[in-house]
């Protein structure tokens, strides 16, 4: 899969799982985004994950990775990042 060439179209989530474990190079972040998107679109989705982050620096970059994952096993995800300062005791 290359960033100027689309990749071609899969038919089940095995198969797209399959393309993305054995890539010929990096996945770009409008890649990932783009496979997420096909993910949930030939899959059902089995539920919703929640994930809640605890951080001491700029974590939402990490969404759209969290988001492929999540959409190559059939499930949506909700991210939801702790503001600065929060202290992990605070948070269980």
């Amino acid at each position: 899969m290359t960033q100027a060439q689309p990749a071609a179209p899969l038919d089940s989530l095995d198969q797209l799982r399959a393309a993305v474990r054995a890539p010929s190079q990096a996945t770009t972040l409008l890649q990932a985004r783009a496979i997420a998107d096909q993910a949930r679109a030939l899959g059902p989705v089995h539920g919703q994950l929640r994930l809640a982050i605890v951080h001491t620096y700029t974590s939402e970059a990490f969404d759209p990775w969290f988001n492929l994952a999540a959409a190559l096993e059939g499930f949506d995800i909700a991210v939801h990042h702790a503001p600065y300062g929060l202290a992990l005791g605070e948070a269980r």
